[in-house]
């Protein structure tokens, strides 16, 4: 009885340890070359397959592959693989480079008439702040009472509520900062605002430093590159003013949304927070 229980054991041992076997296999469907170009191979010549994966061993993916010497490169697909074709023998240098990843460098060699190497893993780590972003941040301001005309603009004197100037801090350096300013028009003389874009620098009241102002109508958005460090992003608000004339303002809300991209040189030119919502990062 006791040398039958241990056989019974040993088959059911034997069923748990091929059903994680079988579970273990990669599919098909699994292989992350399946979608890569399979180009035939020259006589005499070879490849490099690799993978770029990051600490923990997950796929990078969209991740700049060079040959470093070649001028030849490639970015990782699905499942983070690459492959180069139709390599001349030898010892070659791969560079890989990702946002947000500290670069790194590697070499391989590349045998003659090897179509399917073995897979080259290249492992690349975080650099933290150094991944791309972008911080909306919202801010409401309200003209109590204003009048602009061809030659000035100003609010009217001795209403503590007014707050036709609204400012928001950022901190870094962001490469772009984009500003989306909206309302509903109050004016009886006119839809348009006088709006002012500028950085604080020491005092916010002065309006120095300005990288975009005129009259517009709702909404409006505007863009800078040229942004200095550590400061704060404000808003004027004035009905009319220089560019078209006469306006007063009694009680003026309105909204700005302003968008501090970080390592993202090129945001999506189309894209605005009051109609996209958060900018999507991909």
């Amino acid at each position: 009885m006791q040398v039958r229980g241990l056989a019974v054991v040993s088959i059911l041992l034997s069923l748990a340890v091929a059903g994680c076997t079988d579970e273990a296999k990669p599919s098909a469907d699994d292989d992350p070359f399946q979608d890569l170009p399979d180009e035939p191979v020259s006589d005499g010549k070879g490849v490099i397959r690799g993978i770029v994966v990051d600490e923990a061993v997950q796929p990078v993916v969209e991740a700049l592959v060079v040959v470093t010497g070649l001028g030849v490169e490639t970015t990782t697909a699905e499942g983070g693989a690459f492959v180069f074709n139709n390599l001349e023998p030898g010892v070659y240098f791969l560079a890989v480079s990702k946002v947000g990843y500290a670069p790194t460098q590697t070499s391989t060699t590349v045998v003659a008439g090897v179509t399917k190497p073995a897979i080259l893993k290249i492992q690349v780590q975080r650099a933290p702040g150094t991944e791309p972003r972008a911080d909306t941040f919202e801010a409401e301001g309200f003209i109590a009472c204003g009048i602009g005309t061809p030659a000035t603009f100003h609010v009217c004197p001795g209403l503590n509520e007014d707050r036709s100037i609204i400012s928001i801090m950022y901190t870094g350096s962001p490469s772009v900062i984009q500003v989306e300013t909206t309302w509903e028009s109050t004016q009886a003389a006119g839809e348009q605002l006088y709006l002012v874009y500028y950085f604080c620098g020491d005092n916010c009241d002065q309006l120095a430093d300005r990288w975009s102002q005129g009259n517009f109508d709702d909404p409006w958005v505007d863009r800078t590159t040229d942004v200095p460090a550590d400061d704060e992003v404000a808003v004027y608000a004035s009905p009319g003013g220089p560019a078209n004339g006469t306006g007063v303002a009694l009680d003026q809300p309105f909204y700005t949304y302003a968008t501090f991209f970080y390592n993202i040189e090129e945001p999506d030119a189309d894209w605005t927070f009051m109609e996209d919502g958060s900018y999507p990062l991909g």
